[in-house]
């Protein structure tokens, strides 16, 4: 795996700034308001192109996600089941997540939050993450940071089709096919996919629990543009998703323990943007429409029917001036829940700026800032400022300095447990990270991070409250790829991340120490090979965790330059550890698949 700030994928060129920045060459999409060379860029961005992602993709794309620096999950049970993903510490309810632009984070729960569980790799492209806070460039609950992710499109003119199959352990099947339309004025892109399993028990199965948890999801994906002159183009981008998935629950009388159950949850997410761009001879314009809902049945709970609404609209001018270039922009959001036909509403207006400043030819520094109105909470200003040096060709010196909040959800104020007079939560977060570049692709990164959240909303036992003092995560993260030569690459990270909350105590289920050690290899023509061990050390859950170490192997096999079948074997050790207190995790699994393009 690569970590990378960078991506292989071009998307094209912008006029040159003064120090004549000719060829993009790589780019990162996330971390600036306008798409930016990758060693100008001054936050730290990890990137995923679709070569990681079909090289090491596990079931569900979270398996992908946590063997990167800095990023950790925790879930209840197997695929499908409630899966939180952190990045430096800090949970999915501080990271905002889009998918081809839309805001998939749901309303409606205790934090806005995405649950990964259930979500794959298939039709897939390319996984940005930003890290530190953004609300400066996303608004609220951007305090750890954002994911971008895009899904699959056509690359060459005419008709593409893509398909792959996976089939292996715990009578797991998943099929994904796509097709896509490109010319030089339309482009048009279908992903369908499906994924079941007969699972394992969410209640871990090293308690006496037996009986075992399925999940059926189903995810549709469909995008289209059209070049209606050479200035303005038009589009959309829609979502469908579905997931039934079998839980498990607690005893009713003490000690309360996890325990096999028969209880389901459903989940239905659909929604999508428009979106025109027109491109004038000094500022390009974009204004977008966007409506996401979630609904999610849980039929043994306190709240038995959840339906989260996201709707909203931007305009945003791009200016390449002298300098480097100038964005500027409107933007208006509005949140709505039901619980169970209870409503509750707000809504945000904001307004943003940010300026790309080339002070040299190997110094740039990106300045942003964001006003938002909330209408339970008044006006939030958040910014940021963030530096990229070049002292060379082989190196980049990278320094951010931000700050963050996170209104209160809907849930928090007015659900069952909620308190109408929570306020805002308020962060503080930098960075200081350096980037060499080797020979043969290789490279070695280093980041000191720290981030502190005021105000920390937690649940107290029976309801929300708001907690005095500051929570705090800082660390380091280290990485490397060390091509050995040109068959064989070494590749690694560690994590240390030391969080505390107001009370001096660690956080549960964060790790302080999480380490990816692993080797490819091409094993013979056409045949590739890759193992990796994990080690994941000094976690809590109601009490201390045992550490644990998981390593995962895989083959794969070039039929044709567009066509590879491959093996994938997780957990070879057959490890018995638990993520989550009391919840399974998979013993030793065998997966088999194709993949082809056309």
């Amino acid at each position: 795996m690569k970590r990378l700030l960078a991506t292989t994928l071009a998307l094209g060129a912008a006029p040159a700034t003064a120090q004549q920045y000719y060829d993009l060459g790589t780019v990162v999409l996330s971390a600036n308001q306008t798409e930016t060379e990758a060693d100008r860029v001054g936050a730290t961005v990890d990137v995923l192109d679709e070569e990681d992602l079909q090289r090491n993709a596990g079931v569900q794309l979270i398996d992908t996600l946590t063997r990167l620096p800095g990023l950790t999950s925790s879930s209840n049970g197997g695929v499908g089941k409630t899966t939180t993903l952190r990045i430096r510490g800090l949970g999915s309810g501080y990271i905002g997540t889009r998918i081809n632009g839309i805001d998939v984070t749901d309303p409606s729960t205790g934090q806005p939050s995405y649950n990964w569980g259930g979500l794959t790799g298939a039709g897939l492209s390319r996984v940005e993450i930003l890290k530190g806070s953004q609300s400066a460039l996303y608004g609220s609950s951007a305090i750890a940071g954002v994911v971008n992710i895009s899904t699959w499109r056509p690359s060459e003119n005419g008709m593409s089709y893509r398909f792959s199959g996976e089939a292996g352990s715990y009578g797991t099947a998943g099929v994904s096919a796509s097709v896509g339309y490109l010319s030089d004025r339309a482009e048009m892109a279908l992903t369908m996919s499906r994924l079941h399993t007969d699972g394992f028990s969410a209640a871990d199965e090293n308690a006496g629990n037996t009986e075992s948890d399925g999940f059926d999801g189903k995810t549709i994906y469909l995008s289209g543009s059209y070049a209606l002159s050479e200035r303005l183009r038009v589009g959309f981008d829609a979502i469908y998703a579905e997931q039934e998935s079998d839980i498990d629950g607690y005893e009713s009388v003490p000690p309360y323990g996890l325990i096999d159950t028969a209880d389901q949850n459903f989940t239905d997410r659909k929604g999508g943007r428009v979106f025109a761009i027109y491109s004038g001879d000094v500022v390009t314009q974009e204004i977008e429409g966007s409506h996401f809902k979630t609904t999610r049945l849980d039929p043994n709970g306190a709240t038995k029917r959840f339906e989260g609404i996201r709707q909203g609209a931007r305009y945003t001018g791009t200016a390449d001036l002298s300098f480097g270039p100038l964005v500027f922009g409107a933007e208006y959001n509005e949140e709505k829940s039901i619980l169970d036909g209870v409503r509750a509403r707000n809504d945000t207006a904001s307004i943003f700026g940010e300026a790309q400043f080339a002070l040299s030819d190997n110094l740039d520094v990106t300045t942003s800032l964001r006003i938002d109105r909330h209408s339970d909470f008044g006006t939030e200003p958040t910014g940021r400022l963030a530096l990229a040096w070049r002292p060379d060709q082989n190196w980049v010196v990278r320094a951010a300095l931000a700050t963050g909040f996170r209104a209160p959800s809907l849930y928090e104020l007015y659900g069952p447990y909620g308190l109408a007079t929570l306020q805002p939560e308020k962060s503080r977060s930098l960075e200081l990270g350096v980037e060499r570049k080797l020979l043969g692709a290789g490279s070695i990164n280093a980041t000191l991070f720290y981030t502190e959240i005021d105000d920390l909303i937690r649940w107290s036992g029976s309801s929300y409250a708001q907690v005095s003092g500051t929570t705090e995560t800082r660390g380091i993260e280290l990485s490397a790829d060390l091509p050995v030569n040109d068959r064989v690459s070494l590749f690694g990270n560690y994590t240390y991340t030391d969080a505390k909350e107001e009370d001096g105590s660690q956080p549960a289920r964060v790790p302080k120490h999480d380490l990816l050690l692993g080797v490819s290899a091409e094993l013979a023509p056409r045949l590739n090979g890759q193992i990796m061990l994990n080690h994941v050390a000094d976690r809590v859950d109601q009490g201390p965790m045992p550490d644990y170490t998981l390593v995962n192997a895989g083959l794969t096999y070039d039929l044709t330059p567009a066509s590879q079948v491959y093996l994938r074997i997780e957990n070879l050790a057959d490890e018995q550890y638990q993520t989550a207190k009391g919840y399974g995790t998979s013993d030793r699994a065998f997966y088999v698949g194709v993949r082809a393009d056309f």
